[in-house]
């Protein structure tokens, strides 16, 4: 494989990545109510917007410490719904087998 099919390969994966993070975070059954409480706050939705590691560096701010030193913990946890374990665990196992395939 070439290099530039590497890279390739590699952008479409971060790509891949990228929207089930955004998947995550920003479900209303998995996201944390801090990402949920901020989407309600833009003009646009991830959810619809958000398909790319572009996207994120187009759309998102740049990400403020205060929100970690100053904000509750628990805003930082995810729904954890029956849903939600579940969604996380099919991601785990489907990333160890893809790793070890």
């Amino acid at each position: 494989m070439t290099i530039e099919d590497q890279t390739k390969q590699a952008a479409t994966e971060l790509d891949e990545h990228v929207a089930e993070i955004i998947k995550w975070h920003f479900s209303p059954d998995t996201g944390s109510t801090f990402w949920l409480d901020w989407a309600n706050e833009q003009s646009w939705s991830p959810l619809e917007e958000v398909k790319t590691f572009k996207d994120i560096c187009e759309k998102f701010p740049h990400f403020q410490d205060e929100w970690l030193r100053d904000l509750p913990n628990e805003v930082w946890f995810h729904n954890h719904t029956r849903a939600s374990r579940s969604i996380f665990l099919k991601q785990v196992v489907r990333r160890v087998c893809q790793n070890n395939g």
